[in-house]
C-alpha cells in the first residue's frame, strides 16, 4: 500500500506500474497516460488544468474552498468515467446528491484505499 501524506499539496497524483511515483509532474508531465496503472487525483478545484480528471480512477476532495473543489468539474468527469470514485467531507458530498455510492464521505481517522493509495484522513 502506498501512503499519501497529510501535506500532499499535488493536483494529481500518478503511481507507475511498478508502484512507484511518475515523477510528480502529473497531467502534462513526460509520461504517457498508458505508463501508469492507477491516477489518483487530489483537491481539482478551480486552479486546477482542465484535463486534470481524464483518465482518473478516484478523487480526493478535502474541502469545498474554490481552489480545492469544483461541483462541475468533478460532475462532468463522472458522467464520462462511469468508474470514477469520489472520497470527500460531508458538506462536498452533499453538493455532489445524485452520483450515488461513487461518493464516499470519510471523516477524522478513517483510513482508506484510493486507486492504490493508503489513505488517512487527518481533522474534519
Amino acid at each position: 500500500m502506498r501512503e499519501v501524506g497529510r501535506g500532499l499539496r499535488a493536483a494529481a497524483v500518478e503511481v507507475a506500474e511498478d508502484g512507484g511515483p511518475s515523477g510528480g509532474h502529473g497531467v502534462g508531465g513526460p509520461y504517457g497516460a498508458d505508463e501508469f496503472a492507477d491516477r489518483l487525483v487530489v483537491d481539482p478545484g478551480g486552479l486546477t488544468e482542465p484535463h486534470a480528471l481524464d483518465g482518473a480512477d478516484a478523487v480526493l476532495v478535502t474541502h469545498k474552498h474554490f481552489d480545492h473543489f469544483s461541483e462541475e468539474a468533478l460532475r462532468k468527469a463522472a458522467e464520462n468515467n462511469p468508474a470514477l470514485r469520489i472520497w470527500t467531507n460531508t458538506s462536498v458530498a452533499e453538493q455532489l446528491a445524485g452520483l450515488g455510492t461513487r461518493v464516499t464521505t470519510v471523516g477524522e481517522g478513517e483510513s482508506f484505499t484510493a486507486a492504490g493509495f493508503g489513505v488517512k484522513v487527518y481533522g474534519t
